[in-house]
């Protein structure tokens, strides 16, 4: 099994998730944390075993010795250091979202390809077992078609206040042959379809769901075997175009469209 050598750029929030999540791949040394707050910088290392710490990318890149990246800083700054790490040929996993604008995701996707790198995004929903399987299905047919170009409406109900709920997902989607739901709530993930004659009595039965790989296991994978992973900077700069969007209808009072 290939040694991958990884260090983690940003060490609060969710940089002990990445670090904890690795840690448990065999194969994968994290080997050096970066942080501009040395103080935060210091215990995240001795918490995690980490022997390398450096204070500034510039010093990391000087170093070297490193295969791949998690990209856990702040959002406005996964433009500014992603791109060094790119132009160094280091593979980068970046969190969510990829940019804070349409023009800096899209530079990345666009330095991520010519580098030949593999780059993923953390979208953390794909964990979800239920999730991924429910789009396989959509995918393969199961509740058949389902393109809204016939003026078909979609909605989105999105709040981070709604008392009861933490990170919690119910999605509906409804096609010309079933319906399937999935609900993520409190990390765990369910999925109940209504399909074939069951459409005929509302008969909603429950599906159970493959397990499936992290993301973290994912993109070491996607490194040792040289193949390209999703959800990649491509993706990642395609939904950063929709918030792009999304924030341009918010701002003019306009009718949001998707573009």
């Amino acid at each position: 099994m290939n040694k991958i050598r990884l260090l983690i750029l940003g060490t609060g929030g969710m940089a002990a998730n990445h670090a904890e999540a690795f840690a448990a791949i065999d194969g994968v040394d994290i080997v050096a944390g970066v942080d501009t707050n040395t103080d935060r910088l210091s215990a995240f290392c001795e918490k995690h075993d980490i022997s390398n710490g450096f204070s500034t990318l510039d010093e990391a890149l000087a170093w070297g010795a490193f295969d791949a990246v998690t990209n856990v800083t702040p959002d406005g700054a996964h433009a500014a250091t992603t791109l060094p790490l790119l132009t160094a040929g280091k593979h980068v996993l970046c969190e969510k979202p990829l940019a804070t604008t349409y023009a800096d995701a899209r530079e990345m996707a666009i330095t991520a390809r010519h580098a030949g790198v593999i780059n993923m995004v953390n979208l953390s929903y794909r964990n979800g077992a239920s999730l991924m399987h429910a789009a396989h299905l959509i995918g393969q047919g199961a509740i058949g078609a389902v393109r809204l170009q016939n003026g078909a409406v979609g909605v989105v109900h999105a709040s981070r206040f709604a008392t009861g709920h933490l990170n919690d997902l119910t999605l509906r989607i409804h096609g010309t042959d079933g319906a399937i739901e999935v609900c993520d709530h409190n990390h765990k993930s369910t999925m109940r379809a209504c399909l074939g004659d069951d459409r005929l009595t509302a008969t909603w039965r429950d599906i159970t769901s493959p397990p499936v790989r992290t993301n973290f296991v994912r993109f070491i994978d996607a490194i040792r075997e040289g193949a390209a992973v999703l959800p990649d900077f491509d993706r990642g700069a395609a939904l950063q175009k929709v918030l792009d969007a999304a924030e341009t209808s918010h701002r003019g009072n306009g009718i949001f469209v998707a573009v």
